[in-house]
């Protein structure tokens, strides 16, 4: 039987992958599962360092879901939001769709960033990942643009979250009028790589979406979850009503 769950996690972790002498968010899920058997975790969007997530979706080889709910809860610093079983492998990568956001406490102009995403969308974007050979399949970039800060929400299939930190900060500034036709022209062709890496404390994975129904887990360490992830995105100087609204949209998905 193959066990789903999905799960929350804050900013304390290097990552989600395993890294040899590293704290990463699978690399303590299988220390703290290895009792019952379990080597292999499957996920369906991978974070970097200190990147934080609202919902990742994992996978694994079980006999008592329940308890591996229970174990995998009683993490620092993970929480366990639903689970669900399966008699067969999901294909996490291809059968999810994933949403990051990525957000910069700055205001850009709505039409410059409209127009940049439009032109963003229509050019190579496999140039904006690390590795260019991988193909991106976006179903879409959408934002919010508020006094305080501008919100790009970023949903597909086939992207990482590498791609969504360069993509978007790259974007951010092309609004600002810091990236000059010539240069932004070539990127978009694929003719020039962007300078522009992003931070990893403004990007969030928001959702993993697919075919299938999670039961809900009441884990007792929402509340202590929601304090870990939630201020962080509240930059200390911006906490406006919109802010505010921003942050509730994320506390409502916990």
């Amino acid at each position: 039987m193959f066990c789903l769950l999905k799960i929350a996690y804050d900013n304390t972790f290097h990552g989600f992958q395993v890294q040899p002498g590293f704290r990463t968010v699978q690399g303590e899920m299988l220390r703290a599962l290895r009792p019952l058997g379990i080597a292999k975790i499957y996920v369906s969007s991978r974070t970097d360092s200190h990147v934080r997530s609202v919902a990742t979706v994992v996978e694994m080889e079980c006999h008592d879901v329940l308890k591996v709910c229970r174990i995998v809860d009683s993490i620092e610093g993970i929480i366990v939001l639903g689970y669900a079983t399966s008699e067969s492998f999901f294909k996490l990568r291809s059968g999810f769709v994933k949403t990051y956001w990525y957000i910069s406490p700055c205001r850009t102009d709505q039409g410059a960033l409209s127009s940049a995403i439009e032109q963003f969308l229509r050019g190579k974007m496999n140039n904006f990942s690390k590795d260019s050979e991988k193909n991106v399949i976006l179903e879409g970039i959408s934002y919010i643009n508020d006094s305080s800060f501008t919100l790009l929400v970023f949903s597909g299939r086939a992207f990482s979250w590498s791609f969504v930190r360069i993509a978007g900060e790259t974007i951010i500034r092309r609004a600002l009028g810091e990236i000059e036709d010539g240069e932004w022209n070539e990127m978009l062709l694929g003719k020039r790589k962007s300078r522009y890496r992003g931070r990893a404390e403004n990007l969030i994975l928001v959702n993993s979406a697919g075919n299938i129904e999670f039961s809900k887990y009441h884990s007792r360490k929402i509340g202590k979850i929601r304090e870990a992830i939630l201020p962080e995105l509240a930059w200390a100087s911006l906490l406006d009503a919109s802010v505010l609204k921003f942050m509730d949209r994320i506390g409502s998905l916990l």
